[in-house]
């Protein structure tokens, strides 16, 4: 590859196995053109180590799956709303479990998916996390039931903050303990 007629640059990444594991570097071959004529006589190699890079990648991927796996479980419930109670995010397991259609309530206040006797008890926990804004609040509430009742859950929540560590969202997440 590194005597291409065409003179463009070519890279790769290459593996080592080393003492300590494998290590990796990205190489580009560039040719160098010839003063007078497009004469390819000689390769500029360029050679970085992104091994570091390939490990926070590796972390990176390990989160993604760890969050997907959240996101996609069937027996947790994760839930986020703006910092004025409205939903912003459900996920399947919630729409599932309480039967509430995700457009039902994207957008839409908390309290109607909430036993009324407990939106106190929510309240409450916004008030705990308020004062300890880095903390963790867990606390249980009954959420309807789409067969007629309610189920008992427990939740942990959070406070989700912005890029510029400002407070923009809680996160819920949920299971069901009747």
């Amino acid at each position: 590859d590194a005597s291409r007629e065409d003179g463009r640059v070519v890279t790769d990444l290459l593996e080592v196995d080393g003492k300590n594991g494998k290590a990796y570097f990205e190489i580009c071959l560039t040719p160098v053109i010839g003063s007078t004529e497009p004469v390819y006589r000689s390769i500029a190699i360029g050679l970085l180590d992104v091994t570091n890079a390939k490990a926070y990648e590796s972390e990176l991927n390990k989160k993604d799956k760890m969050l997907m796996s959240l996101l996609e479980s069937t027996s947790n419930y994760l839930i986020r709303t703006d910092m004025e109670g409205k939903y912003t995010y459900v996920n399947d397991a919630f729409c599932e479990k309480f039967g509430f259609p995700r457009e039902q309530v994207l957008g839409k206040y908390y309290a109607p998916t909430v036993h009324p006797e407990d939106i106190k008890e929510c309240e409450k926990a916004m008030e705990k996390l308020s004062v300890n804004p880095d903390g963790v609040v867990i606390f249980e509430m009954r959420k309807p039931n789409p067969a007629g009742g309610f189920f008992n859950t427990e939740w942990e929540f959070v406070f989700v903050r912005d890029e510029r560590g400002e407070i923009v969202e809680v996160q819920g997440v949920g299971h069901d303990i009747t």
